[in-house]
């Protein structure tokens, strides 16, 4: 008879409340973490991947590039990006909705597996639904899957997470009586499971021996009768092995380039000894988390030894469990296969990560709430009690830690406090710094990095800032001793080429920027600063090619639309820049926005006829953009070109450009100062002159002081204002 307390609910909520209440839990706990940025390795495996720029055709999503980004070896993970980036562009919230959505596939995955598997277990159904719906709430809400779900890098734990537990489930419903075509459907459905898993990250390789111990233990009463009902299941499963294996073999951003040298790959071990310590106790006491443990690694067995002697003790339980207690062994079994893959072989970057623990926790979760529930069934509602209040604290501690990740100064901050001596901590603090425009902290905060380690991204990063902040010859030797430690970084030749042109050597910069080609030929920005610098020089038809390869390339960059008709414009063909523009408006898919841009181009390069023409296609698409309106009532009142000037209209354009932004705007008044004094009302230019000029100093727009003072002079000695270029079109 049924104990009333675990009584299986109706159909309706054993179909429903699962997902909601899962789905609810996340949201709880990650919602509001939609806004955090890219953090650390996002910014070349996200912001900076061309691999995720083109959704179609798939078979080129499916084949990222073998170039240092995490996602060579994981191509269902560029999948996903590919369709993130489709979707929306780089804006994080889009690539945390995904892992949301995956996190939350994951734990209903978890709930059918651990229910149908204790059912196998011969607990009764209603206390298996509760008990398995405990263990992915417990799952859910753990503050170590942060480091997975809210790291948007990391996709591949959810990746393996997801079609780890879809993989065993196919077998479960595969092997149970009655199952459709004697369970093909479903045994197919775990080998694509598998093959997404194995796309997604190299922690899946043990997935086909996970499942056969799974048949074994919970299904079949032998190996043989496991192997000889479904050999040909694993004889799939196995070549889903192919998949990684293909890939990495070719090439590996995880693996050491030089092979496996003996002494750091006894420090390895010694170091995982210590980091599965400390993972097992996260897992029961997840405090002190730490987002970046750094690249150290343990060098004597005397700094572990209480470590390894607790590694030894779990292994040998686990040994025992398995043999012995086969059924509850198999967590400590899913546990160890699943962080096997970077516990045993030496990788690079850091050998102890949080995030990787994501799939196996489920392990320890379920076992945890089966414990609770043998201990407890006496007594249900202690059980119920103490799971709840166990799901509420994991889910506070969660979203306290999440809040972290929306605060990349915080985040780097807190890592710092626990792990003072990670020089990629220091780094991620000083690009932190850096985008808070507090320059001179994250100098200092990378030259505190490289005290630790000399390191080619702190170096780049180093550059980066002094480049920006104008420091040129010092940003040139930071590219220089980047490159020194790694001569293939396309992003540090490209950098170290715009700090070369920045000093005037553009040959050598020319030289830099193709190179960074070389290595990486669909690389846009190398692509279009090697041309800036080629037109420097003069050489304007090697220009002119370079940025139509720019153009390209990403059709979608106006700069390179705008280069290619200035170009051709110095090469005197003025047809085909015009023709040019028209066709970068058409192919940037935003033509308005485009004919704006160019206007604003064109106008800062003196070339007023078409600057015009441009500022008025695009105010026949939206006739009441004030940054049109003022561009061109600027060129009407002021071009040195006597057949474009007509100031009753420049007027006219001025004040509709004044009606749509405000009497606010400095540049506004100074146009309209301009266009009345082609008009011939002087006196209303000087009031409106002196109006620009007040608003000027108000704003503390130093700039432009002088120059509004100079055209005010003018208007009061009653004479119009020349001028080729522009420097007050409204952005």
């Amino acid at each position: 008879m049924t104990d009333p307390e675990t009584k299986p609910p109706n159909k309706l909520a054993r179909l429903g409340l699962p997902p909601l209440l899962l789905a609810l839990a996340v949201a709880l706990v990650y919602g509001h973490t939609g806004r955090s940025p890219f953090l650390l390795d996002d910014t070349f495996n996200i912001v900076e991947n061309p691999a995720i720029r083109r959704l179609w055709p798939l078979a080129e999503a499916l084949d990222p590039p073998p170039v240092d980004m995490t996602f060579y070896t994981r191509p269902f993970i560029n999948l996903t990006m590919c369709v993130d980036y489709a979707l929306g562009g780089l804006n994080p919230e889009t690539y945390h909705r995904t892992n949301f959505l995956f996190h939350w596939a994951a734990a209903l995955a978890l709930f059918g597996l651990a229910r149908r598997t204790l059912r196998r277990t011969g607990m009764e159904d209603g206390a298996a639904w509760t008990v398995g719906l405990a263990a992915a709430l417990v799952w859910a809400v753990h503050p170590l899957n942060t480091a997975a779900v809210s790291y948007l890098s990391q996709r591949g734990e959810l990746g393996v997470g997801l079609f780890l537990f879809l993989m065993l489930y196919g077998l479960n419903r595969a092997a149970a009586p009655g199952a459709v075509l004697g369970g093909v459907f479903w045994l197919a459905a775990a080998v694509f499971s598998c093959l997404l898993g194995m796309g997604s990250k190299e922690s899946m390789a043990a997935a086909p021996l996970l499942a056969l111990a799974y048949d074994r233990i919970f299904l079949s009463a032998t190996w043989k009768e496991a192997l000889r009902r479904r050999g040909p299941f694993y004889v799939a499963l196995a070549l889903t092995w192919a998949w990684p294996l293909s890939r990495i073999l070719t090439f590996s951003p995880h693996l050491p380039e030089d092979g496996f040298d003996p002494l750091p790959f006894r420090h390895y071990a010694l170091t995982q000894a210590w980091g599965l310590s400390r993972m097992l106790g996260l897992a029961i006491w997840p405090r002190g988390l730490v987002f970046e443990y750094g690249t150290g690694l343990v060098s004597s067995p005397a700094d572990v030894w209480p470590q390894l002697l607790f590694m030894a003790t779990a292994l040998a339980l686990s040994a025992w469990a398995v043999l012995r207690r086969p059924r509850a062994g198999f967590a400590a079994l899913l546990f160890l296969a699943v962080m096997a893959p970077s516990s045993i072989l030496p990788i690079t970057g850091q050998p102890v990560a949080e995030h990787r623990l994501y799939a196996a926790l489920a392990a320890p979760a379920a076992l945890a709430a089966w414990g609770l529930w043998r201990l407890l069934r006496e007594r249900p509602w202690a059980w119920r009690a103490l799971v709840a209040a166990w799901i509420a604290a994991l889910g506070l501690a969660s979203r306290q830690r999440n809040e972290l990740y929306n605060d990349p100064l915080r985040l780097w901050s807190d890592t710092l406090a626990k792990r003072p001596s990670n020089d990629r901590a220091w780094g991620g603090l000083g690009q932190a710094l850096d985008a808070r425009g507090r320059h001179a902290e994250a100098l200092r905060a990378y030259e505190l990095a490289l005290r630790r380690k000399d390191s080619r991204i702190t170096r780049s990063s180093m550059g980066t800032t002094l480049y920006n902040l104008g420091r040129y010859p010092e940003a040139l030797r930071q590219f220089q001793a980047s490159l020194r430690l790694h001569a293939s970084d396309a992003k540090a030749l490209h950098w170290l080429g715009l700090t070369l042109a920045a000093l005037n050597r553009h040959e050598e910069a020319i030289e830099a920027q193709r190179r960074a080609l070389s290595l990486q030929p669909d690389y846009v920005a190398a692509c279009f600063q090697a041309a800036r610098s080629l037109v420097a020089l003069r050489y304007l038809e090697e220009g002119l090619a370079a940025y139509r390869e720019a153009a390209r390339l990403q059709p979608t960059a106006l700069e390179a639309h705008s280069r290619i008709a200035l170009t051709l414009l110095a090469l005197g063909r003025a047809d085909e820049a015009r023709a040019a523009l028209l066709d970068g408006a058409r192919a940037s898919g935003a033509p308005a926005r485009a004919y704006f841009e160019f206007s604003n181009a064109l106008l800062a390069q003196g070339h007023a006829a078409e600057a015009l023409d441009m500022a008025r296609r695009h105010l026949e698409l939206e006739p009441a953009h004030p940054g049109s309106l003022n561009n061109a009532a600027w060129i009407l009142a002021t071009s040195t070109n006597t057949a474009l000037l007509d100031g009753d209209e420049a007027v006219r354009l001025a004040q509709r450009a004044m009606a749509q932004s405000g009497a606010t705007v400095p540049a506004l008044w100074a146009t309209l100062a301009a266009a009345q004094a082609e008009a011939g009302r002087f006196d209303e230019a000087a009031a409106s002159g002196e109006r620009a000029l007040a608003l000027a100093r108000e704003a503390n727009a130093t700039n432009l002081l002088a120059s509004y003072a100079l055209r005010l002079e003018a208007y009061r000695g009653r004479r119009p204002w020349r001028e080729g270029g522009h420097d007050d079109a409204a952005k």
